[in-house]
């Protein structure tokens, strides 16, 4: 029998949560790059959701932010094809949202062996260029 630690919470399956409140941008963070994404949307006063899960899909969770924001970034630490942005993008078409829409990934690409961080960095997801991506799309 698995016990759960005193001050843990259940993380109800299948939801994100929306973790910072801004305006016009939405970042849909997906995976550990949270902290870049808090960091991004501090600069550019956008919202963060923590989607924590790929499948299923936060359909509600993205409906909701869809009707107040005009850009949908996603972020993860995965290869945009066939990734979470995908997932996203494919969900927007078929609901017929007209946001606009920015995917921030990795390649899909062998990428040379360095710290995750660099990774990130050397793929263009510091948080400078982050922000100058989404700004261009603004």
């Amino acid at each position: 029998m698995q016990r759960l630690r005193k001050n843990s919470q259940t993380v109800p399956w299948g939801k994100g949560r929306i973790v910072r409140e801004g305006q016009d941008v939405v970042i849909l963070n997906f995976g550990s790059v949270l902290g870049r994404a808090l960091e991004v949307a501090e600069r550019l006063n956008a919202t963060v959701a923590d989607m924590r899960f790929v499948k299923p899909l936060d359909q509600a969770l993205i409906k909701q932010v869809a009707a107040n924001h005009s850009l949908i970034v996603t972020l993860e630490e995965n290869a945009v094809a066939g990734g979470a942005g995908a997932a996203v993008a494919e969900f927007i078409s078929t609901e017929n949202l007209h946001n606009r829409l920015l995917l921030l990934g990795m390649p899909d690409l062998f990428i040379e062996q360095a710290s995750q961080a660099d990774q990130l960095d050397q793929e263009g997801l510091s948080v400078d260029e982050m922000c100058q991506r989404i700004q261009a799309h603004q």
